[in-house]
């Protein structure tokens, strides 16, 4: 999924002018009560280049809350995690409430992730355009 190596030499040549990544990427593995692989990678590396990782919660596929936990690599303790709440009221949910599609917490340990949240949508097919 990562390239260790690869995010290792990028931190080397920039950490001490960019001090915050974004990491928009996702799996499809929920995260359970123990810390995964790629979380624990991601806070060692925010420790040792003194940098933060700013990740997206994941995006359920599905509707219904058993699968909507966030996926790996959202439980890193030290990056903010960001789900998505709804930009406008529909008849399937309310103005500023989750979005359909995000996944929520607990984190691992039963950390509350995701951190923040920002506006992503009404739906999963929402086509809505809106302004910020």
């Amino acid at each position: 999924m990562y390239s260790t190596k690869n995010m290792k030499a990028l931190l080397r040549k920039h950490h001490k002018t960019i001090k915050i990544y974004n990491i928009s990427l996702g799996t499809n593995l929920l995260v359970t009560d123990q810390f995964s692989i790629p979380a624990y990678i991601l806070d060692t590396l925010q420790k040792e280049y003194d940098v933060l990782f700013i990740i997206s919660a994941g995006n359920s596929q599905s509707q219904q809350t058993t699968d909507a936990r966030i996926t790996s690599p959202a439980e890193s303790v030290h990056s903010v995690t960001v789900g998505s709440v709804s930009h406008l009221e529909t008849n399937l949910h309310r103005l500023h409430s989750p979005s359909l599609f995000t996944r929520h917490g607990p984190g691992a340990a039963s950390f509350i992730k995701p951190d923040l949240a920002s506006y992503g949508g009404s739906t999963k097919n929402s086509s809505a355009n809106f302004d910020l």
